[in-house]
């Protein structure tokens, strides 16, 4: 095919044929503004008028160079704005409260809680080893695999006992009396509780006992009817024996809360009083432990000093409080009992014990299932519970699993 014919270029003065008819018209009306400016009269005229109407005829020609640039800076200011977040973030972590401050001011100083805030995307877990250690675990490896297969977009950290131990040394460097308790609990078992507090009361996120499995994702745990963001911490029950003859099994309450599996906005106050609860006795010395006692009387002790005994007083309490937990409506534990779905009492979602399958035990220790295969579809994780102390299955009051829980040993072999 020969070569597509070239339109001659316009001579000098003259509109060429590849001229746009736009551009022609904006011409025309330059033109007529300017005649139009000078009959106005004098007492209207200044050389700005006709820079102005001729800088508002051509604004065309420049919308999309300006809606290009509008945005890369709006690009910018959101850049600009979410470093800015991070310094504001920043900030807050290096608070160092006012030394007149109570340990609960300094705890609430130091970590605000946010109601508006949404839960972060955090799983944290702890165990004895690291992940490629050889005594981890088979069983424990694939239940940590599964918290992140199942809820994408979190981020997962696992720590051991020593990285636990640093992490809260950073955290809590601006309280010292937090840290000192927390290096002073004797037994491994009890800073593994406390760690659970206080890493979701610093960054908030799910904790998980690495004796637990998710069988749905996070994100859905909450009942859709409810409001997420009206909620503030998810605590599942772990033990309901209200009204059974005054039997609290192989706990120490009849209703009891567990700290296996939580979830918390940072700051949230039931984890600011249970840790200075726990920091308040431990420093004063009241609470011991007396390794040479075995069974039931030893795990007592633990749950009372940092476990399911305190947290379960601390949370009922808290629910008692209508200044604390704006829960206007007398509050009685027998609200929560027999409980066959979630719960929100105040700002704290309450889980049945079948849904994260806390189960139970009876008076003389034996595990007793709470819903059987029925209530699978039901449940958001289960919790193998004890047995993660123990060389062999027994239950959570044998002296195999109290001796594993003083010393920190143990696996899923």
């Amino acid at each position: 095919m020969g070569r597509r014919a070239e339109r001659p270029a316009a001579p000098n003065g003259h509109i060429g044929f590849g001229a746009s008819r736009e551009h022609v018209l904006r011409v025309l009306t330059i033109a007529v503004a300017i005649v139009l400016v000078y009959r106005v009269g004098e007492y209207l005229w200044t050389p700005n008028i006709v820079k102005s109407v001729i800088d508002t005829v051509g604004e065309d020609n420049s919308v999309s160079r300006d809606e290009a640039a509008i945005e890369e800076g709006l690009e910018k200011l959101k850049k600009v704005e979410k470093e800015n977040a991070g310094l504001r973030e920043m900030l807050v972590r290096m608070r160092i409260p006012d030394e007149r401050f109570t340990l609960r001011d300094k705890l609430a100083y130091v970590y605000p809680y946010i109601e508006e805030s949404k839960f972060p995307g955090y799983i944290w877990q702890t165990w004895k080893y690291g992940l490629r250690d050889e005594n981890f675990g088979t069983r424990w490896k694939q239940y940590e695999a599964e918290w992140t297969i199942l809820n994408p977009g979190f981020v997962h950290d696992l720590f051991n006992d020593d990285t636990a131990a640093a992490v809260v040394h950073y955290l809590y460097r601006n309280i010292p009396e937090v840290i000192e308790a927390y290096d002073k609990l004797p037994l491994e078992i009890l800073r593994v509780d406390m760690f659970k507090y206080l890493i979701l009361f610093a960054k908030g996120g799910v904790y998980a006992d690495i004796d637990s499995v998710p069988l749905k994702p996070i994100p859905s745990w909450i009942d859709e009817r409810i409001d997420a963001s009206r909620v503030g911490m998810v605590l599942g029950l772990e033990n309901d024996k209200l009204g059974k003859n005054n039997n609290v099994g192989h706990f120490t309450r009849q209703l009891q809360f567990g700290n296996f599996i939580m979830q918390a906005k940072a700051g949230h106050p039931i984890l600011r009083e249970i840790i200075a609860t726990i920091t308040e006795r431990t420093l004063s010395g009241i609470m011991k432990v007396d390794a040479d006692i075995w069974g039931k009387e030893i795990v007592h002790d633990l749950m009372e000093w940092t476990a399911g005994g305190v947290l379960t007083d601390i949370v009922i309490e808290y629910f008692k409080d209508y200044v604390k937990s704006e829960v206007y409506d007398p509050f009685d534990p027998q609200q929560l009992s027999g409980l066959k779905e979630g719960k929100l009492i105040g700002d704290v979602y309450v889980v049945p014990v079948k849904n994260l399958d806390g189960g139970s035990v009876d008076e003389e220790g034996v595990e007793v299932e709470e819903g059987g295969d029925s209530d699978t579809k039901d449940l958001l994780a289960r919790h193998d519970r004890a047995r993660i102390y123990a060389g062999v299955d027994v239950d959570i009051g044998g002296e195999v699993a109290v001796e594993a829980m003083i010393n920190g040993n143990g696996n899923d072999n």
